[in-house]
């Protein structure tokens, strides 16, 4: 999961996330954040934000996961080499 798609498993935010003054609001500390004002006035649960707070800094915290190469990448990348190999030689000479 990645943080943009936080705000849509918050059913409650999406009244309000459309209202943000900027398409990218994480609505954590931007200015004009529709989701912090419904907050504010008590349209949305502190402690849901709270937790929407939670998993966002969980998530900013992850280390990124990388995906195994698969075989024929392998294949590709050690062709690749050796055709490199082999241009660089018959430059040589």
């Amino acid at each position: 999961m990645e943080k943009e798609d936080l705000p849509h498993l918050f059913p409650e935010f999406e009244e309000f996330f459309t209202q943000c003054k900027f398409r990218e609001c994480s609505h954590q500390h931007e200015p004009q954040c529709a989701v912090i004002e419904a907050v504010q006035e008590g349209k949305i649960w502190q402690e849901r934000y709270d937790h929407y707070q939670d998993f966002y800094e969980e998530i900013s915290q992850r280390k990124p996961m990388y995906q195994k190469k698969n075989n024929h990448y392998k294949r590709s990348q050690k062709h690749e080499s050796s055709t490199f190999n082999f241009k660089c030689k018959f430059l040589q000479h």
